[in-house]
This record gives C-alpha cells, sequence and structure tokens, in this order.
C-alpha cells in the first residue's frame, strides 16, 4: 500500500490523467453546462 500512495498520491488521478483533465474540472463543467462531461 505504501507503493501505491508514492505513485497514486490521488485516488482519482490516474482516471483524470487518462482523459487529460482533473475530475474536479469535468464535475465542474458538468454542472456549468449541464452536460455530462465527454470522455
Amino acid at each position: 500500500m505504501i507503493r501505491s500512495s508514492l505513485t497514486d498520491p490521488w485516488p482519482e488521478a490516474p482516471e483524470p490523467r487518462r482523459t487529460g483533465r482533473p475530475a474536479p474540472f469535468r464535475r465542474i463543467v458538468r454542472a456549468v453546462s449541464g452536460r455530462p462531461a465527454q470522455p
């Protein structure tokens, strides 16, 4: 688990990295635009 903590300090880091945009950003855009964030 220590290795995971060092490699992945944030639990949602690997996911947003795939799309290229941070998780909180997608949530904000979804709320503002009113549409589901495009992957």
